[in-house]
């Protein structure tokens, strides 16, 4: 029997309210799902047994039956979760979440608006953002915040997270991904590997440090290693990346994903039920042999953290053409340790 997925990520739209030049996800331009296909995808994931549904986007918010939908999966025993830039969130929308039982993500980049100008053509974004931010507080559903780790904003990221309200209790930062508009400029958003390692290696000073008072979770593979170097716990610590295929991701037209950056479909939650797909995924012999640190090519099989690392398997597909690649974004060299 597969394990239970224990959060669902479902693409809720593709429309959005911002222009970010790093974004990731790969539109279509595809249509919306209508409030009743939505709807049977939170109970199928209800009905699973999940125990989180998180509305990403695009700008989950631009959907109108955002509110309803938060509301089925609270009905279904879920906690909904809702990531936004918060351009579209006003005080009526946040109490609507609220009475929703909602927990709401703000995505916030930089403080700067230089930084914010230069990243998603909005110089404004950091008043949005303090806004977002008050406007969660107030109504009692801001979860926290997600924060992209890129070239423009990495020296700012630390200062950032400082800045978060008290409210909050997860900081998220991603580790940037060359999928959608990402891939085109990824050279230019990527940090070098050795200043990423470098700022991975002060988010894990400052968590040891209680630095911040929220739980601070870097999400990128990389960071499990820097903080088993370091002999940390990594599973207490929040240090650990799910490995691809370990929760459940659908896009905006129902497709499952083993990733949510990922190019690999799984079938459609609208043509088949959501539950067989994921036990046909726990069983897929190519998803295996991913997650099967033997199979890793580079400097991958010399490394003795890959077990518990074995980098981004879709950063490293997008960039070298290999799945089993070493990740370009790792500047570990195993053979000097």
């Amino acid at each position: 029997m597969a394990e239970v997925p224990p959060l669902v990520f479902w693409y809720a739209t593709e429309k959005c309210d911002m222009e970010c030049n790093h974004c990731c996800y790969p539109a279509k331009d595809r249509s919306d799902l209508s409030t009743e296909q939505a709807k049977g995808i939170t109970s199928q994931a209800a009905e699973m047994g999940a125990k989180a549904f998180a509305f990403v986007g695009g700008e989950p918010l631009l959907r109108e039956d955002i509110v309803g939908l938060c509301r089925c999966c609270s009905s279904g025993g879920m906690v909904p979760h809702v990531v936004t830039k918060g351009e579209s969130l006003n005080e009526d929308l946040a109490e609507d979440l609220s009475e929703a039982e909602a927990r709401v993500t703000v995505g916030l980049d930089t403080f700067t608006h230089t930084t914010a100008d230069f990243i998603c053509n909005e110089a404004r974004m950091p008043q949005v953002s303090r806004r977002a931010l008050r406007t969660c507080s107030r109504c009692g559903i801001l979860k926290g915040s997600v924060t992209a780790a890129l070239k423009p904003n990495l020296d700012e990221v630390p200062s950032v997270l400082d800045k978060m309200p008290s409210e909050a209790d997860r900081l998220v930062i991603f580790g940037v991904r060359p999928s959608g508009k990402g891939r085109e400029v990824y050279d230019e958003f990527a940090p070098a590997p050795k200043r990423y390692e470098d700022f991975m290696k002060e988010v894990a000073k400052g968590t040891e440090e209680d630095r911040w008072e929220q739980e601070v979770f870097v999400y990128d593979p990389l960071f499990s290693r820097i903080l088993k170097e370091e002999g940390r716990d990594i599973e207490s610590e929040g240090g650990r990346v799910r490995q691809i295929g370990k929760y459940l991701d659908i896009d905006s037209s129902g497709n499952v994903m083993p990733c949510l950056f990922s190019k690999l479909r799984f079938g459609n939650a609208l043509k088949e039920p959501l539950k067989k797909i994921w036990s046909g995924m726990e069983d897929d012999e190519f998803l295996n042999s991913l997650r099967d640190p033997g199979n890793l090519r580079g400097k991958c099989t010399r490394c003795q953290y890959n077990d518990i690392c074995g980098g981004c398997r879709t950063r490293s597909f997008r960039l070298t053409g290999d799945w089993f690649a070493s990740d370009p974004l790792c500047a570990y060299d195993p053979s000097e340790s």
